[in-house]
């Protein structure tokens, strides 16, 4: 396994520490010119901060995704776990960056300007007093970042002390859970009590996702939608299939990419998947609405699915969908 230190703005930072209840957010590269490929989904992100700051590391979480997008989208995806409190602002921030790159020198963004997102999972972030170390080896010519083996000497301690920071804030004084941190914002690789100095082994897991990420994540995979074929991304949804008002969650396997008209007749339970992968339309669209020709001639196709069959929708979330939410 790996880590990956990255550079970080400090007032990004501050934004993301005066939040501590986040599941995800996005540490955006304010111009997408280059792909990020240091870490495997599931390897540990570490954010440090810059030469003002001694180069401290300040926080890490958990690497999902890399990828393109308009800075209107990613608002659209993540809002303010952007790390900032409306898109004028995090507009403002990327052009201070383009400019200072002399990307765009008049300092204005072009509607289709593209950031680089890097969407991070179960971040978690120190207060100054837990501030860790830099790398040893760090040199101020290093731009966005830099890569750790974790069984390194540089990656093991990185990894041993923010840790030991992460259980510092969930631990108060009188050894009660800290109400800042609560456990389940600690990511799902560190196993064990972490007692004392035994912090465990780091071992690579899928990321729990939030509603961002997984919205990302269902379109990053999919590409089209699942029963159309469509492809203009525009128009296409992430669909929960147990719906996440009841109890489903944001996870691969209860997701679906779905056209954005198809997705409320999904929602409403006017068509739905079964488990056998297949397309179902109800007939009460054609009774209640005397219409539905376009969604009845896709009537028992067998969806379209990801090449890796674990990112499938389970057969459970689907047979849920098709008993509890499509209406005969």
């Amino acid at each position: 396994m790996n880590l990956f230190v990255a550079n970080t703005d400090h007032d990004w930072y501050q934004w993301m520490l005066a939040h501590p209840d986040l599941d995800e957010v996005n540490f955006w590269r304010p111009t997408a010119t280059t792909n990020f490929k240091a870490l495997r989904e599931g390897e540990l992100f570490v954010f440090k901060l810059k030469s003002a700051f001694q180069h401290k590391i300040v926080g890490f979480g958990q690497f999902l995704l890399y990828h393109p997008m308009s800075v209107s989208d990613a608002w659209d995806f993540f809002g303010t776990k952007n790390g900032a409190p409306d898109l004028p602002a995090m507009k403002q921030r990327i052009q201070r960056y383009v400019h200072r790159n002399h990307s765009h020198p008049d300092g204005q963004l072009p509607r289709d300007h593209h950031i680089g997102a890097i969407v991070i999972t179960a971040p978690v972030f120190f207060p100054q007093p837990l501030w860790v170390d830099a790398p040893e080896d760090w040199q101020p010519t290093i731009v966005s970042g830099k890569g750790y083996p974790m069984d390194s000497p540089v990656g093991a301690r990185i990894y041993a002390q923010c840790m030991a920071a992460a259980q510092l804030l969930q631990i108060s004084a009188t050894g009660e859970p800290s109400p800042d941190l609560p456990p389940a914002s600690l990511p799902s690789f560190v196993h064990g009590q972490l007692p004392h100095e035994r912090y465990g082994q780091p071992a690579l897991t899928r990321p729990r996702l939030g509603q961002g990420g997984f919205r990302m994540k269902i379109k990053f995979i999919y590409g089209q939608c699942a029963v159309s074929g469509e492809h203009s991304l525009p128009v296409l949804d992430a669909a929960h299939i147990q719906p996440y008002a009841d109890g489903g969650r944001h996870d691969i396997q209860n997701g679906i990419l779905l056209r954005s008209d198809i997705h409320r007749l999904y929602d409403k339970g006017y068509v739905s998947v079964d488990p056998d992968y297949t397309f179902k339309v109800s007939d009460r669209l054609e009774a209640e609405f005397n219409n539905g020709k376009t969604y009845y001639q896709l009537q028992d196709k067998r969806i379209h699915l990801p090449s890796d069959q674990t990112l499938w929708p389970s057969r459970e979330n689907l047979d849920y969908h098709h008993q509890n939410v499509f209406v005969r």
